[in-house]
């Protein structure tokens, strides 16, 4: 019997026929379940899902609404009609090429994406790529997100922060600086450079106390004084000793701010130092004499006041006179002192004064001083009194300097100090609500996968004996997809937890840790022969508990990892690090391409050396959290085919109140 030929007009219609299938297929894997269906309509990003030929067979409503579509109008067409025309070529290699091999390639990976919309307009996208294996073949899940006010963002704090370094590096006469949490050094200007004599090179990492005196080192002062009081106070200002590179000392008005998100948490301080060694100078030739006082403060561009008690006369030097905006002529008072300062500081700047004159002290403050053409000018004003010998004031000898200048700078930089906490805020607002997001889809997908697994355990018992083979097996990959799914939501959920897990530190014998991993291993597989080296009395200060998990996930891989050597060695010691204990993972198994070595502990990016392994790529993103939650790092080296080695650090407590 002779073979019917089709027509062109028959392959069409068998290959609409195929696609309405994949759609309905599509539609019933992923809307049939109340609680996907809502979580698909709740993403923020817009979902596409296609098949291995391109074809949309799936989109949410956020996609309608990204591109202008009716749903209807997309599904069942190829998915390039959302893509730029220049893009097309190109996108269907990368397409053939992600179905020759699928995998999980999170958000930012491609860079400078577009979409089309249906009027034709174009607008910047990111892509993350997802897939699923169905008995129809392999779906693409697309997340795409609309990052235009992203980029605009980006655009606008890369210019402000171009600008802002701009003005801390031409700013020569002040040393402006960053510290961390602990008071190390993170940036450095040129001015900087200038007054201390290191450069940024030598100086970035250490810790703000080498500019201190040896005695004010000895006694805590940088961090149990001036870092605390700033902590505490928001600020910290004084004037004292400080030493430059070469061991020659200046003497320095320092500024130290803290740092704080916008949850209060501190993060760091900004140091502004200033070389006022001119300063202290005419101020020790005050105390001895009013005509070395004189000379040295005309010489610094200091005004000079005295106020007379006795017959509460003010006279006022020229330069003081014009700081205050007065012609040199003009009869001055104290009360036409008071009349020029800014109607919010004047009470303050009244009581400061008769203050340091009845309890017979020196009084520093700063003011705004209102100029006659409006303008504000401030003004630092120091003075103290005399007294007769009956203890009664006779007269107050004073300084007066314009300050305006280092107000501007540190208001500038208060103001760069917000831009940038606003980032970090920004940052780690998305962070949370990535976390928040994993979380709660994880627990709001364990109920249906539990009727799954208990529908197909009741149809099995029931009905087992009744059902061919072929339907058994669609039952059992049925039952063993909901396991998988179950496995992948335990491992989700403990990931979500290691970024909030505080560590509750003691002495931990890391190498009996190993030695218990390695045992339980063993037991695995018998007939494997490893040559385990563990190194004897390696101990840490940690959480015990977290640091088997790190174990455990490092010594399994390398486990996994040789499977395929006949002689295989699986190496755990320590070593030093700057002072620092490293403690290392060493095996000869399949070992990776280091230029992979970055996305080793992203989410879901699985070793290629595991094999047939069937991990979620979660286990090394755990160990990384694990190892940052004690202040360390972790880093991996390695070559295919000639083993890896893992590295990782575990810091100190930070620094002591």
């Amino acid at each position: 019997m002779s073979t019917p030929d089709f027509t062109p007009e028959d392959e069409r219609l068998t290959q609409e026929l195929q696609i309405q299938r994949q759609i309905a297929f599509a539609s019933g894997l992923f809307q049939g379940d109340i609680t996907i269906r809502t979580l698909l309509e709740s993403l923020a990003e817009g979902v596409i899902i296609i098949d291995k030929s391109g074809t949309i067979l799936l989109v949410n409503t956020r996609v309608e609404k990204m591109f202008g579509y009716p749903k209807q109008d997309l599904i069942g067409q190829p998915h390039s009609v959302l893509l730029p025309e220049r893009f097309r070529e190109v996108h269907e290699e990368h397409q053939a090429g992600f179905f020759k091999e699928p995998r999980i390639r999170p958000m930012g990976q491609l860079l400078d994406l577009a979409g089309r919309r249906r009027d034709g307009s174009e607008f910047p996208v990111e892509i993350s790529l997802s897939f699923i294996e169905t008995i129809i073949g392999v779906l693409v899940l697309a997340f795409i997100s609309d990052i235009t006010l992203r980029k605009r963002y980006e655009s606008s704090l890369q210019e402000s922060e171009k600008l802002a370094h701009m003005l801390v590096e031409g700013m020569k006469d002040y040393a402006i600086f960053m510290l961390d949490a602990q008071g190390n050094v993170q940036s450095w200007n040129a001015g900087a450079e200038l007054l201390k004599g290191y450069r940024a090179e030598e100086i970035t990492g250490k810790h703000f106390s080498c500019f201190y005196p040896e005695e004010d080192r000895a006694g805590g002062k940088p961090t149990k004084k001036n870092l605390k009081m700033a902590a505490n106070e928001e600020r910290d200002e004084e004037e004292g000793w400080l030493v430059r590179k070469d061991g020659s000392r200046f003497w320095a008005n320092v500024v130290i701010t803290a740092l704080r998100d916008e949850n209060g948490n501190l993060c760091g301080f900004s140091n502004v130092t200033r070389d006022i060694s001119e300063r202290k100078r005419a101020e020790e030739e005050i105390r001895n004499s009013e005509e070395k006082l004189h000379y040295s403060a005309t010489a610094a561009d200091i005004g000079i006041w005295r106020w007379d008690l006795v017959n509460n006369e003010l006279t006022w030097s020229e330069r003081c006179k014009e700081l205050f905006g007065y012609p040199p002529d003009y009869p001055m008072t104290y009360d036409a002192f008071l009349s020029s300062i800014h109607e919010e500081d004047r009470s303050h700047v009244d009581r400061a004064v008769h203050k340091a004159l009845q309890e017979k002290t020196e009084y520093l403050i700063e003011m705004r001083v209102v100029l006659p053409d409006g303008r504000l000018r401030w003004v630092m004003s120091k003075g103290r009194g005399f007294f007769d010998d009956e203890g009664k004031p006779v007269c107050m000898h004073g300084i007066a300097m314009d300050i305006t200048e280092r107000k501007r700078v540190e208001m500038e930089i208060k103001m760069l100090n917000t831009s940038l906490a606003a980032r970090t805020a920004s940052l780690e607002d998305a962070n949370r609500e990535l976390e928040a997001f994993n979380y709660t889809a994880a627990h709001d997908l364990r109920q249906p996968l539990a009727v799954i697994c208990s529908c197909c355990q009741v149809i099995k018992e029931l009905c087992g004996d009744k059902l061919d083979e072929e339907c058994r097996g669609y039952l059992q990959e049925s039952y063993e997809g909901a396991f998988h799914m179950n496995r992948l939501i335990d491992a989700l959920l403990n990931f979500s937890r290691m970024g909030h897990v505080e560590p509750r530190r003691e002495m931990v014998d890391l190498s009996e840790l190993a030695h218990e991993i390695v045992m339980k291993l063993k037991v695995t597989d018998l007939e494997r022969q490893v040559d385990f080296r563990i190194a004897d009395g390696i101990v840490a200060n940690a959480d015990a508990t977290l640091l088997r998990m790190v174990l455990d996930n490092l010594i399994g891989n390398a486990w996994k990892c040789t499977g395929m050597r006949e002689k295989a060695v699986i190496e755990f010691g320590v070593s030093d690090f700057d002072g620092v204990p490293k403690y290392f993972i060493r095996d000869n198994g399949a070992g990776f391409n280091m230029a992979d070595k970055e996305k080793l502990f992203i989410p879901f990016q699985r070793l290629s050396s595991a094999g047939e392994s069937k991990g979620f790529g979660i286990g090394l993103s755990t160990v990384d959290r694990i190892i940052r939650r004690h202040g360390g790092k972790i880093w991996a080296e390695g070559e295919s085919g000639k083993g890896a080695t893992f590295y990782f650090t575990l810091s100190a407590a930070g620094i002591s109140n």
